[in-house]
């Protein structure tokens, strides 16, 4: 006879003694309801209502904790073989019991159409959070030529006759043209494919970041002092911790690890410089290019910390100066100023 799973409620149950008193169809008829009578010895009744005790006990923890129906359910049916071998199994305890355990059974059929395993199911791998790099975070360009910058790349488009770059104050954004006048939409509702597309491992920032109209070249380098902001509530209930707004990650997927160089509105690459970033103290922050887009500063230095994850790199130590199409040189940051924006003003001045 194939075995009824009481046996393993009884072995789960911690009821291996009472089955073992039992044939196959014995243990069948019993959790089916039906008495059933055998040998037992008195110094063995003893141990049994030992046990019968214990059960009752772990039911009504079960019931109370409201631990699963289907620990509950079996714990019913190991009392039950208890009671049949004490000779029990027609008192109106074990009667009550066995309806209450028939009742479950018949409510909720999963509990064992499910099966019972003795080894709990390894528990379920949670999956890593996987940000996805969707959100356009800024436009550059002139005429039918952009750069569109996400977090992590950045792709470069020709468009169509009728649609323009614009940029008004404060924002950058593409219209379409007609007799009927100009209606602003997004580069992706054009189905086009990118010209030229960059990919990269970490973060990347663009200069200029302000004004956005570019008509030759942009200055692009990848920070190590980032990562990838949500954007969505769903990517922000995502974040593995809230202690930042944003989650330190890297793109296997990207194709350029350390970067910075210059790049045209059509993305070649013309100039890159040659520096292996590294924290705290080897870091590399684009701090200008001249409007005519011939001319970029770039500052190596440290790590400084701003408090609530607005870390940027400061400590200026050397300054190096782009001049097209390949020129670079390199100079000492003292007495240039220490920082970013007094750099950029230096720069914009003619002063560097």
């Amino acid at each position: 006879m194939k075995k009824y799973p009481i046996l393993l409620a009884a072995i789960l149950t911690g009821n291996l003694l009472a089955t073992l008193s039992f044939a196959d169809d014995q243990v069948a008829a019993i959790a089916q309801g039906q008495p059933q009578s055998t040998q037992v010895s008195e110094q063995t009744k003893v141990s049994i209502r030992q046990d019968i005790a214990r059960l009752k006990t772990q039911l009504e923890d079960f019931r109370k904790n409201r631990a699963s129906l289907q620990k509950q359910y079996l714990t019913m049916r190991a009392l039950l073989i208890d009671y049949s071998l004490v000779g029990e199994a027609q008192s109106p305890e074990a009667l009550a019991l066995n309806k209450e355990a028939d009742h479950l059974q018949q409510t909720y059929p999963q509990v064992l159409n499910h099966g019972i395993s003795i080894n709990p199911p390894a528990p379920e791998k949670k999956k890593p959070f996987s940000p996805r790099d969707i959100h356009v975070m800024g436009i550059w360009g002139s005429g039918h030529k952009v750069a569109i910058k996400y977090q992590y790349r950045i792709e470069f488009y020709t468009l169509p006759d009728d649609v323009f770059f614009i940029q008004t104050e404060g924002r950058s954004f593409v219209v379409r043209r007609s007799n009927s006048g100009e209606n602003e939409i997004s580069v992706s509702s054009l189905k086009l494919k990118p010209v030229s597309k960059l990919t990269f491992q970490r973060p990347v920032d663009i200069v200029p970041r302000w004004p956005r109209t570019v008509e030759k070249n942009i200055l692009v380098c990848t920070s190590m002092l980032n990562g990838f902001y949500p954007v969505t509530d769903e990517e922000k209930n995502g974040l593995p911790s809230r202690e930042r707004e944003y989650i330190e990650w890297n793109d296997a997927n990207g194709e350029l690890g350390d970067f910075c160089g210059v790049v045209t509105i059509e993305g070649k690459t013309i100039w890159e410089l040659k520096y292996k970033q590294s924290l705290p103290d080897h870091l590399l922050s684009p701090v200008a290019m001249r409007p005519d887009g011939l001319r970029a500063l770039i500052l190596s230095g440290g790590r400084v910390s701003g408090g609530e994850g607005s870390d940027s790199v400061g400590n200026a130590r050397d300054l190096y100066i782009w001049e097209y199409p390949d020129q670079v040189k390199k100079v000492r940051a003292k007495g240039y100023g220490n920082d970013a924006n007094a750099l950029f003003l230096k720069f914009s001045t003619g002063q560097l």
